[in-house]
Formats: structure tokens, C-alpha cells, sequence
């Protein structure tokens, strides 16, 4: 694999941030953003690109840009160790996925609670995604794989914004950027849960 130009990690990284926002655009479903060299070369965080690309080839400019979209850090450019540290524990987690939902699933209480809607108030597997007792990733697998948490009947602010998001983020699971195995992923949660 080849370094690649900044323009490219800019194309990149903007189509993630946006995939990851509410708008309607998703780079899994439409592809790559287009952006000019003239509008590149009058970005002022150019150099900030010129850096990264440096140092990573194309595949791992992906999950380098993903990594710190989904925790919220937009400039990783700007604590290149600290936004190394977030993609190679991004890495850990994408390459024994299995293993990490296995652990938070093992932070679970019961079946019922995670699902069950009291008093109108959220279901117990959104507090545990919410609160960040369970990865967002594991969440994700949850609602592929076991239940439709989306189909729940709850009114929630917060969960509203985060749950765009979090579809949003699912779309990479959907489109082969993060693997798994789904029947693993059913015979953890039975093994754990049921």
C-alpha cells in the first residue's frame, strides 16, 4: 500500500465526519466527497493532512479518520499522539470484536431489564450505551444482530441525537468496514444473557 496525497486524507476525513453527521449523505451508500485542489490548497488545516498522510497508507487513513470521528475528536491532526493512541485502540477493538462485546456483555444485568420500557423511560440497554458501560460498538451489534432498539416506543432527546449517530456509525458495520462474525455474536450473547 502506497502513502497517498493530503487532498486524498482530506477526502477521506470529510466524508467520514459527514457520514457520521445528520446530514444524508453517507460515504458507504454515495462514495468519496469530491474537493478541488484549489479548495484543499485554501484549507487552513492543509499541513495538518500533509502530516497524517505521511504516516499512514490509505486503509489505515479509514479507520484513523473513523476512530477519532466516532469519539469526537474532528482535528486529529491537531494531538497526533493522542489521536494515534485513539485509532490503535480503534484497531484492538476492530480486530477482536468478538471478545470486546463478549465483555460488555458480561457487564449486563438480565435480558429483561435491557429491553423493557418502565414508566415510559428509556430501556435499560440505552442507559448502559448512554452512560458508556457498554461500547457503542457492541450496542451496534446488539441492535444487527439480537434486537431492534430503534423500534422501541420512547421519546427521548438525548437518545434521539445520539441514536442518528449511532445508525449513522452502523452503516460502516453494514458496509463490510467493520467485520464480524454474526453467528459468534448470537452464541456470546446466548452463552452470556439467556
Amino acid at each position: 500500500m502506497a502513502l497517498v496525497q493530503p487532498i486524498v486524507g482530506c477526502i477521506i476525513h470529510q466524508s467520514i465526519k459527514e457520514s457520521l453527521s445528520p446530514s444524508k449523505y453517507h460515504m458507504v451508500e454515495k462514495g468519496l466527497l469530491k474537493i478541488s485542489g484549489k479548495a484543499f490548497n485554501q484549507r487552513e488545516d492543509k499541513y495538518g493532512y500533509k502530516k497524517v498522510v505521511s504516516k499512514l497508507h490509505s486503509e489505515e487513513l479509514i479507520y484513523f479518520f473513523l476512530a477519532n470521528s466516532v469519539v469526537g475528536n474532528n482535528y486529529p491532526f491537531c494531538d497526533y499522539e493522542k489521536s494515534m493512541k485513539i485509532y490503535v485502540d480503534f484497531c484492538k477493538m476492530k480486530s477482536s470484536i468478538s471478545y470486546f462485546f463478549e465483555q460488555d456483555i458480561l457487564k449486563l444485568d438480565s435480558e429483561a431489564d435491557l429491553f423493557d420500557i418502565n414508566d415510559d423511560y428509556q430501556p435499560g440497554i440505552v442507559r448502559y450505551v448512554l452512560s458508556g458501560k457498554i461500547s457503542l460498538e457492541s450496542f451496534i451489534l446488539l441492535q444487527m444482530e439480537i434486537f431492534d432498539v430503534f423500534s422501541l416506543n420512547f421519546y427521548d432527546y438525548i437518545w434521539n441525537e445520539r441514536k442518528i449517530f449511532i445508525n449513522n456509525y452502523m452503516k460502516f458495520f453494514e458496509g463490510g468496514f467493520i467485520k464480524y462474525d454474526s453467528e459468534k455474536i448470537k452464541r456470546i450473547y446466548k452463552k452470556t444473557l439467556i
